[in-house]
């Protein structure tokens, strides 16, 4: 990563990851746009992994596999957005370890990522959700990760909930829906943008 400029010290001395167009090699200054679009630039699907990684090994580019979980690793880090990594499986990847980085680059067909578009519409009801629901005083600046941010928040509101929160008859059918909601372990993007809105 130093050798390749890809990190490297700012003009304070502090230590950073570049952006695409501070890299002088144009090839490596396209393999790292390449990335910086897959984890920022919002879609309404899962980004197809699949392709992605499939273009990284072929012509012209032609990486390495051993090189692109490096990569990947690198640009979780120096393009942070409100993304959500989910198994095809349904399980939502909480806390990205090095062993998940390196299961969906040798797996991309079993991962499904999506880049969640936050407006300030979307950050005010998120806000009101992470408030809601988190037992802990969480910043109002936090936006670097907003959407794991108010995902955690809900779990956490869940983990700290009497026991009998999400299996009493004695509520309301609409709060019995938000039970059967919060039960499932669908993932943020599904809970925050398709089943919490709907209710």
């Amino acid at each position: 990563l130093l050798n390749t400029g890809l990190y490297d010290q700012d003009k304070s001395g502090r230590w950073r990851f570049v952006q695409p167009a501070e890299l002088e090699d144009i090839r490596l200054q396209s393999v790292w746009s390449s990335f910086k679009e897959l984890l920022t630039k919002p879609r309404k699907r899962p980004k197809d992994l699949v392709k992605f990684i499939r273009e990284l090994q072929e012509p012209p580019v032609g990486l390495r596999f051993g090189v692109i979980p490096i990569l990947f690793a690198a640009a979780l880090k120096a393009f942070p957005s409100p993304l959500s990594i989910v198994r095809s499986n349904g399980g939502y990847l909480g806390d990205i370890l090095p062993s998940d980085i390196e299961d969906i680059c040798k797996s991309p067909q079993s991962f499904r990522l999506t880049v969640l578009p936050i407006g300030s519409e979307e950050k005010s009801y998120k806000a009101n959700n992470r408030d809601l629901y988190s037992t802990d005083v969480v910043s109002s600046d936090e936006t670097l990760d907003f959407v794991r941010a108010c995902y955690d928040a809900i779990e956490l509101g869940k983990h700290d909930a009497p026991p009998g929160a999400l299996t009493s008859r004695l509520v309301s059918k609409d709060a019995q829906q938000l039970q059967i909601i919060l039960a499932r372990d669908s993932g943020p993007t599904d809970l925050l943008f398709s089943a919490l809105p709907r209710l």
